[in-house]
């Protein structure tokens, strides 16, 4: 399970030809309910990503169908062919995603609080360098110095 409080920290090559990658976050066992950040090199942009994207009532506006991304929660990055990092900051439900070092978006992951971390791609080939999963220290003076995130178990 990922951490409330938690550091991931994704290195990968994006092969040219590649159209989406990804990070589900706090995923439900079955992945049927998860938030995302999904990075597309062919537009350069990190969209944060929600599924089921919304519940459908009665009424015509409450249907939300397959819409294919919230437009408003894109951000832009830079995204060639060639080795990428993406650190997803989570403090609760404080989202912030940095790619490449630069701060890419910041999101509220209100009504998920729990659940798993994964790694998707779609139509081409991402080369996982590393995935790293930090937590807090529990005790700030035993941690790492500056409250920086420890390695999880």
């Amino acid at each position: 399970m990922l951490p409330a409080e938690a550091l991931v920290r994704v290195d990968f090559t994006i092969r040219p030809g590649t159209q989406s990658r990804g990070v589900p976050l706090r995923a439900s066992d079955d992945s049927e309910d998860d938030y995302s950040l999904r990075l597309e090199p062919v537009w350069n942009r990190l969209i944060r990503d929600r599924w089921p994207r919304g519940r459908t009532g009665d009424e015509q506006w409450q249907v939300k169908g397959d819409v294919p991304r919230a437009v408003e929660l894109d951000g832009p990055v830079d995204l060639p062919p060639g080795r990428h990092r993406l650190e997803t900051h989570l403090d609760n439900s404080l989202c912030v995603a940095l790619g490449d070092g630069r701060v890419t978006l910041s999101a509220r992951l209100h009504d998920r609080q729990a659940g798993r971390v994964g790694l998707l791609a779609v139509d081409g080939g991402v080369d996982l360098e590393s995935f790293d999963v930090g937590r807090r220290a529990e005790d700030p003076g035993a941690g790492p110095p500056d409250g920086d995130l420890a390695s999880s178990p």
